[in-house]
């Protein structure tokens, strides 16, 4: 059950989350698509979506942008966001091995259930035309390891495989021509898929819940 004043999302993340296009000439961010879902399913409330991103950021970075932002909220709101989406680690894969890289994704989850976040949503980092075997390797450990840990929580942690719902590499070249814009980053059409996903993912657990009647 919420509160009164509409449910509150956080999108947070880096530049995947901030909607990086044409090389930072251009922004996108999936939480427009997902703030407009969200109003149409819920029109008589007062729902928010809100993005916190820094492109090119690392998960130790984003964990301090994280605190601070939760933090404001609460200050402002009086109470913590309903919802968080995370995703975060592309900026890490070639620096950190698997299992610490796991350690620190885990950090930003438990940041936002020690501020009173009900829910996170953790997302899976994403394919990218990068083939070489130990980077496709070491994401792929991390993305089941973080599936396995979201399974474990899943009272308070939901799970959205985007390297599997959103992937680079096996695309059609129309597909990949349509929800690519670079090596690493989605086009707009790319990011509202991006969005429609996260939607989709919170529908499959009932949440939020449906709009009430107009008074």
């Amino acid at each position: 059950v919420h509160s009164s004043g509409g449910v509150r999302l956080l999108c947070f993340g880096d530049s995947l989350t901030e909607g990086y296009l044409h090389g930072g000439l251009r922004w996108h961010p999936y939480s427009r698509r997902l703030e407009a879902l969200l109003n149409a399913f819920r029109p008589f409330e007062e729902d928010q979506v809100v993005t916190v991103a820094q492109s090119g950021a690392g998960s130790q970075f984003l964990q301090s942008k994280l605190s601070r932002a939760l933090a404001d909220h609460k200050a402002k709101q009086r109470k913590p966001f309903d919802y968080v989406i995370i995703l975060a680690g592309t900026n890490d894969l070639d620096e950190m091995e698997a299992s610490e890289l796991l350690d620190q994704l885990k950090i930003l989850h438990r940041l936002a259930w020690d501020s009173g976040v009900p829910y996170t949503v953790g997302v899976t980092i994403p394919d990218a035309s990068i083939g070489v075997d130990w980077y496709v390797e070491r994401r792929k450990h991390v993305n089941e390891a973080l599936k396995e840990w979201a399974n474990e929580n899943k009272e308070r942690m939901l799970l959205l495989d985007l390297e599997t719902a959103l992937p680079y590499r096996s695309l059609t070249d129309e597909d990949r021509e349509k929800y690519w814009d670079d090596h690493l980053h989605f086009s707009a059409a790319g990011y509202d898929r991006f969005g429609e996903l996260v939607w989709e993912t919170l529908q499959a657990r009932g949440l939020p819940p449906s709009s009430s009647t107009p008074p």
